[in-house]
């Protein structure tokens, strides 16, 4: 087992549609580029028994309407329609019309704060091209693209959230000729970002299922690496891992919480489960 030791184009456009009760989006069709909030709005909750094996509305099966629209389960059904409503607004995120992906966050937890990156991913090269990312803290009624360096084009090509502290968030970016490769680190929902230089490009960041400041970084020629400190200082951990074969200790069943298990290719091509 490995310890982590804190010292160690086209004029097509997409649109696009934010759905808080989902939170979750997906750009493909022709259009302008626009983002939607979506809200329920239920004013009164009256018992009410729903249509069941194609039985009436308001009553079970084998019920009978008697003097339909008179009966009191009939009108508070009828009632309970009227009251509910979805409430729902759109803002353009304008200058995005050849994105055609998009990655949406809402913290929940009574947070009005949703983060969406839209890309340009070029399948041929499958690379991401160009991305913005934009912020609302209004539960999407109003959305202001954020320059993480002014002056400086950045490619962000997938943000990761902390599970056990939602307000942590770490953009995974470079320079547009990805000679610099960085992470952008947020403890306020992207209200503000720290930008921290690294000398590695991560495919893939796996926060620690409780430890918010601990992640490991892998990297697609197979090196993993290891961090503390929300990404500020990362240890080489392994070479030679095997993708998607890495995970964090389980609780319950190791007694380190630090250990990491993960597979790798031996020195023959053999795979070696290592901890």
């Amino acid at each position: 087992m490995a310890p982590l030791r804190p010292e160690e184009p086209g004029s097509a456009a997409a649109y696009l549609c934010v759905f808080l009760l989902t939170v979750s989006a997906w750009m493909a069709l022709p259009g302008p580029v626009r983002c939607g909030s979506v809200a329920l709005n239920r004013r009164g909750w009256e018992d009410r028994t729903f249509d069941l094996n194609g039985g009436e509305r308001g009553f079970l099966p084998g019920q009978k309407a008697v003097g339909a629209g008179s009966t009191p389960r009939f009108r508070r059904a009828l009632s309970w329609d009227k009251q509910m409503s979805l409430l729902s607004s759109s803002f353009v995120l304008k200058g995005d019309a050849t994105h055609n992906q998009a990655m949406v966050h809402w913290t929940g937890e009574n947070s009005s704060v949703i983060l969406i990156l839209t890309k340009y991913y070029h399948a041929d090269s499958t690379k991401v091209l160009e991305s913005s990312l934009w912020r609302s803290s209004d539960y999407g009624t109003t959305y202001t693209k954020l320059n993480l360096m002014p002056g400086t084009t950045i490619v962000v090509t997938s943000f990761y959230i902390c599970p056990t502290n939602k307000k942590k968030v770490i953009l995974v970016g470079s320079s547009i000729n990805e000679r610099d490769q960085m992470l952008f680190i947020s403890t306020d929902e992207g209200s503000s970002f720290q930008r921290q230089s690294i000398d590695f490009t991560p495919d893939t960041l796996i926060f620690h299922p409780k430890e918010e400041d601990k992640l490991l970084a892998y990297c697609k020629e197979g090196r993993l690496f290891a961090s503390a400190d929300l990404g500020r200082k990362w240890t080489l951990l392994q070479e030679r891992v095997t993708k998607d074969r890495v995970f964090w200790s389980v609780s319950g069943v190791d007694v380190d919480p630090d250990l990491v298990h993960m597979e790798m290719q031996d020195t023959s091509g053999g795979a070696v489960i290592f901890h």
